[in-house]
């Protein structure tokens, strides 16, 4: 474990007696509170964890949650101590009673989700910072150029108190805002109701839909709006509700978590960065296994870049788009962009010159036609590589990415490892 403010905690690279991994007690934290809207990501990262025991045969995970029959006390020691557990996986934000609870277990641990155990613990959380920034990317390629993040209650509050319990908000505000700012888009602030702590404020969340509402009747339109996670997302839409604008046409929404229930529960549905969860769970799950093998562990948090934008009807337009030629372009990419297209054919589909599209394509997306189009193809690769039908072969011509060499070549550009590699990480298996 890491350093904590308790002296009797291990500090990071310390060596401890090695337990060796008996038994893994995984924490799901099955209760849902208001609070802490976390329960979906934690489902989702418990699967990562049974995917990387399902590799280490002298594991045996127990998952803390009341549908299951025998489920255990999290913080009862001697009931941790009689079942010969070995180490905790924290699946869930907990709040800092509970953390101190388990802190005084004095067990090896890993939390997930938190920044503020970061230093303190192993621990394995999202790049925020790349979350905001995807959101925003994904906005300017639907052709939003004025957008805005959605600013839940108490984020300036805690932005200058320096809470670390609020930093992965301000990551994601960070991340958004200037990736918008270095397109040259305009960006605006919409904060949400009263200076009142952020966790407190998810209980209240439909007593801010009216202010939200007038707020968004005053951006100018077509604009794109970012929030932090998919609840602040649904009040977005509400307001749109309230305030006669249409979504996405007029008010273009990505929220963030990948809530496929309260995503799917929004009319229409919400498009969310996909923060990858199961592989947090994966990952957490590995910084455990290297802990109790060598003893000590790494300060330094393990960062999980979010697999990517799972997009919906709230953001997915071409309205948004004034320019005809420029949107016809990207129709005509996104229906063809499997086949052996370039530049030229995508000029000669919309009658305009290569030079003349070119120039305006980049001057209202920031991104030129052929980062399109590898954009595309890149997330075609990546949908069919989660599956195990079809070898590297038969996806570098399904997507339009060519031979395998050029596929490894053009994918690893992108993403940062090879397909395969890439495919073992997120759970894909060999055909």
């Amino acid at each position: 474990m890491g350093k904590s403010e308790r002296s009797d905690n291990p500090r990071p690279g310390r060596r401890l007696a090695a337990k060796g991994p008996a038994r893994v007690r995984v924490a799901a934290f099955s209760r849902v509170d208001k609070n802490v809207p976390l329960w979906s990501l934690s489902q989702q990262a418990c699967l990562g964890v049974l995917r990387y025991a399902r590799g280490r045969p002298t594991w045996e995970v127990l998952v803390n949650d009341p549908r299951f029959e025998g489920t255990i006390d999290l913080v009862d020691r001697e009931e941790l101590h009689r079942l010969g557990v070995a180490g905790l996986i924290v699946l869930s934000t907990v709040p800092e009673r509970e953390a101190d609870a388990l802190v005084a277990l004095r067990l090896p641990m890993v939390f997930t989700f938190q920044h503020r155990f970061v230093s303190r613990f192993p621990t394995v959380i999202p790049d925020d910072a790349q979350v905001g920034r995807l959101a925003a990317l994904h906005l300017l390629q639907q052709g939003f150029r004025h957008l805005a993040f959605c600013l839940p209650p108490g984020l300036e509050r805690f932005s200058t108190a320096g809470d670390d319990s609020i930093r992965w908000a301000l990551l994601r505000q960070e991340g958004f805002l200037t990736t918008g700012a270095r397109a040259g888009s305009q960006c605006h602030a919409l904060p949400i109701g009263e200076d009142e702590a952020a966790g407190a404020a998810l209980t209240r969340r439909g007593q801010h839909v009216q202010g939200l509402a007038r707020q968004l009747a005053s951006l100018p339109r077509p604009a794109g709006v970012f929030a932090p996670a998919d609840e602040w997302a649904l009040v977005v839409e509400r307001a749109c509700q309230q305030a006669g604008l249409k979504v996405p046409d007029d008010i273009g929404i990505v929220g963030a978590n990948n809530d496929d229930l309260v995503c799917r529960s929004s009319s229409p549905p919400l498009t969310s960065v996909d923060l990858d969860a199961e592989r947090i769970g994966f990952e957490a799950a590995a910084a455990l296994d290297r802990f109790l093998r060598a003893g000590s562990w790494d300060a330094r948090p393990v960062v999980v870049p979010p697999k990517g934008v799972a997009v919906r009807t709230s953001s997915d337009t071409l309205l948004a788009i004034e320019d005809e030629a420029v949107r016809g372009a990207l129709r005509y990419i996104r229906q063809r962009f499997a086949e052996p297209i370039a530049a030229q054919d995508v000029a000669r589909a919309v009658r305009r010159s290569s030079e003349h599209l070119c120039r305006r394509f980049h001057e209202r997306l920031g991104f030129t036609i052929h980062e399109e189009i590898r954009r595309l193809r890149i997330e075609r690769a990546k949908e069919l590589l989660e599956g195990a039908s079809l070898s590297l072969k038969e996806i570098a011509a399904v997507s339009g990415l060519g031979d395998p060499v050029h596929f490894s070549h053009a994918f690893a550009s992108v993403v940062g490892v090879p397909p395969g590699r890439w495919r073992r990480e997120h759970g894909g298996g060999e055909p």
